[in-house]
């Protein structure tokens, strides 16, 4: 027989979310297959869209927390799809920026809709969506708080 763990509660609520977090994505996913787009593509093209002319490599990674060689990964595909397009800053030739082309902006407004986002989320009532945020976002501050190491 297997010990208790001593944080068990944290860990049956880290696996819930975790498995919350797959579920939604996997639908999320499933909807983004008749646009023949990935999630993280879709997500790169709303950063990029949000950023305007600040969406650069290291920008984007902030923005989608990853690492910037998966962005740059994630980029080349992307533009093997004219999906985004790596333009050089007329002021600054060193810094390249990320421009939407024209079909990455028309993928991006179709892949906007986000029913099955939508159809999830709204199983929560008006009172339960700010609560889940507040916690979210706590649990967002701990965990950048832990990986810059400020949190034992």
């Amino acid at each position: 027989m297997i010990k208790s763990l001593p944080f068990e509660k944290e860990y049956n609520l880290w696996i819930l979310l975790n498995h919350t977090r797959h579920a939604i994505y996997r639908a999320r996913e499933s909807e983004l297959t008749q646009y023949d787009i990935t999630v993280e593509q879709a997500r790169l093209l709303y950063v990029v869209n949000a950023l305007k002319d600040k969406a650069i490599p290291t920008e984007i990674a902030r923005h989608l927390f990853r690492e910037s060689h998966t962005i740059s990964s994630l980029i080349d595909r992307m533009e093997h799809k004219y999906l985004v397009k790596r333009v050089k800053d007329p002021g600054n030739k060193r810094i390249v920026k990320i421009i939407l082309t024209k079909k990455g902006l028309k993928t991006l407004n179709e892949t906007m809709v986000m029913d099955s986002i939508h159809r999830i989320i709204s199983g929560l009532s008006e009172k339960q969506m700010p609560q889940l945020e507040t916690s979210l976002k706590i649990l967002m501050e701990r965990a950048s708080a832990q990986i810059a190491g400020e949190v034992k």
